[in-house]
């Protein structure tokens, strides 16, 4: 099982990578999420542009 969380601007860039990735594991179930903006904080850079 691979469970992916998207975040625009951070890890979408990288999604052909992700592609081979998923090819070498050959999982049975992908889980693909978006990330949730849950406002602002101090420990995250995080906005609601980079919500997909």
């Amino acid at each position: 099982v691979y469970r992916m969380t998207l975040v625009k601007e951070h890890n979408m860039k990288e999604l052909d990578n992700y592609v081979e990735l998923i090819h070498l594991g050959e999982p049975d179930l992908i889980e693909i999420k978006a990330v949730t903006y849950c406002g602002k904080s101090d420990a995250s850079d995080l906005t609601m542009q980079n919500v997909p």
